[in-house]
């Protein structure tokens, strides 16, 4: 959760006190090596400029949960990693929100 907690502040700017852990996985379930966590935060504030400027660009668009919903739908999500974990954000949300 801390590298969660500084790589949200260090590449976008963004900070927040409510993280939840929603899931682990193995990367490579067949090889049984590494893992992946998948952390929910909410209510983040802008509190300056990204940290580190050694990546490559990064875009950031906010998007309102239907409509990023409908872009994974609509296919626009090139990466199946991202496309699980922006499923399992959405489903931690609207179980969180009901």
């Amino acid at each position: 959760m801390e590298a969660a907690k500084r790589e949200l502040r260090e590449e976008t700017g963004y900070e927040t006190d409510f993280w939840e852990l929603i899931c682990n996985y193995k990367v490579s379930a067949t090889k049984g090596c590494g893992n992946v966590y998948f952390f929910f935060a909410k209510n983040i504030d802008y509190v300056g400029e990204p940290t580190v400027k050694d990546l490559e660009e990064v875009e950031l668009i906010e998007y309102e949960s239907d409509e990023l919903l409908q872009s994974v739908l609509n296919g626009e999500v090139a990466s199946v990693g991202i496309v699980a974990t922006i499923m399992l954000g959405l489903q931690f949300y609207h179980r969180l929100s009901n």
